[in-house]
């Protein structure tokens, strides 16, 4: 049977320590850069388009960089002050407060997935409250008892902050109470949302009246959920492995294994990092910035000033909505975003060239330039494009009833939209779940 000690025989020299100071604070500041990246893409989100970041799911989403921002910042605190006994305990206590804080908001995204997907519920505004306070609550419950106690501050085995705990049972016992468990079991139920949802789409599968109208459209929308849930719980099993292998190791062996502990600090290092690379590939915010980028595009480069009368009455808007910001926004619309081949194909179209579009307001709404894009709302009394309300008529639409533009045949507007506008989309589509979570 194997025996446990008291004492741990091997430690770090100050080479090693160094070392690992060296390959961690470069990490974390890279992890705050992205971090800020991803605040500041959120913010201009929300202050040219301010509906496109109206979605629960995607503030937890900012919340979770916030807070990475913030385990990055004690991270760094805790490779430079190990000295400092008070300062030293508290970057460990904010280490694993934001550690909790960021599974619990995962937690609470993937759980936020399952009420919408699985339960069928499409608002859940009502519920963000709850979501930030049991995340707060929960996370502060669990990291505050070791700080009040004692056992945080420098560990001498690992030369770094930790633990400061010299028997490895009582170590084991509260690495797990405070850190591990609690990542895990965050972790755990990330992955049953994922099968949770498998099975919704399984069943959708089989039965396709409700929603779904062919098998390509099945597979997508798993795809962009599934992707959704499971990418964000991957990153603290990513992040905290070898933390965990590593105390188990010390556990077991009685040694502090410096591969384990380099690799526990490269992962811890690099979370916000993944978690703003993750960002990046959200399909909710992917979604967001192909209509921003439209949107940009539309009125910053196609919509020209003209008379109403050249526009059939309909008096455009003209104007800038960000006045002070005019010139910058065309800058990037036409240094940046007409860059690509696809847009500029586009825009050469003589139908989205053609003066007799340039000025109507409401087509910056009905952008739908893959058929997976959301349906958007044409509200009563705007002004639309010729043709659209004698078709919805034709069709025996009512116009009040905001029915989605994408409901309109393509066959009946086809000489009076461009196709870079508009292309025919089935209602309930895939996009309706994936660009609402």
């Amino acid at each position: 049977m194997f025996e446990l000690h008291n004492d741990i025989i091997d430690k770090l020299s100050p080479r090693q320590s160094q070392t690992l100071v060296d390959v961690a604070v470069p990490l974390n500041l890279l992890s705050v850069i992205f971090n800020l990246l991803v605040i500041l893409i959120f913010a201009i989100f929300h202050s040219l388009k301010s509906h496109l970041v109206n979605r629960v799911s995607l503030r937890l989403t900012f919340a979770v960089a916030t807070v990475d921002l913030f385990y990055s910042a004690f991270q760094i605190v805790s490779d430079v002050t190990k000295e400092n006994e008070f300062l030293c305990a508290l970057s460990v206590w904010g280490f694993i407060q934001t550690t909790h804080l960021s599974t619990f908001l995962t937690v609470m995204i993937a759980f936020n997935l399952q009420v919408i997907f699985v339960h069928g519920k499409r608002q859940t505004q009502k519920y963000e409250k709850y979501y930030y306070s049991i995340a707060g609550l929960l996370s502060l419950a669990i990291s505050l008892p070791p700080l009040l106690s004692g056992r945080l501050g420098h560990d001498s085995y690992q030369e770094s902050c930790w633990y400061s705990i010299h028997n490895p049972s009582e170590r084991m016992v509260w690495t797990w109470a405070t850190l591990y468990s609690w990542t895990m079991l965050g972790i755990l139920y990330c992955f049953v949302v994922v099968l949770m949802v498998l099975i919704k789409i399984a069943r959708e599968r089989q039965d396709r009246r409700r929603f779904f109208s062919n098998s390509l459209i099945i597979q997508s929308t798993m795809n962009k959920v599934v992707r959704r849930v499971i990418l964000y719980p991957i990153i603290p099993v990513l992040t905290q492995s070898f933390n965990l292998i590593s105390e188990l190791d010390i556990y077991w062996n009685q040694r502090v294994n410096y591969t384990f502990l380099l690799l526990s600090f490269i992962g811890t290092s690099s979370q916000g990092i993944l978690n703003a690379a993750i960002f990046f590939v959200d399909p909710a915010v992917q979604n967001a910035w192909a209509e921003l980028k439209d949107d940009l595009i539309f009125q910053y480069h196609i919509q020209q000033p003209q008379a109403p009368e050249e526009v059939g009455g309909c008096s455009p808007s003209i104007n800038p909505r960000h006045p002070r910001i005019a010139v910058i926004l065309r800058f990037v619309v036409r240094k940046v975003l007409l860059s690509q081949a696809d847009t500029k194909c586009l825009l050469q179209s003589n139908v989205a060239e053609s003066s007799q579009f340039s000025g109507i307001e409401p087509l910056r709404k009905v952008i739908l330039r893959q058929s997976k894009r959301q349906s958007f709302l044409i509200s009563p009394g705007q002004c639309e494009p010729y043709g659209v309300s004698e078709s919805l008529k034709e069709d025996g639409l009512n116009m009040d009833e905001d029915i989605p533009f994408a409901r309109v045949h393509s066959s009946l507007t086809e000489e009076n939209i461009s196709l870079y506008f508009y292309q025919s989309v089935e209602y309930r589509s895939s996009s309706e779940y994936v660009f609402r979570m």
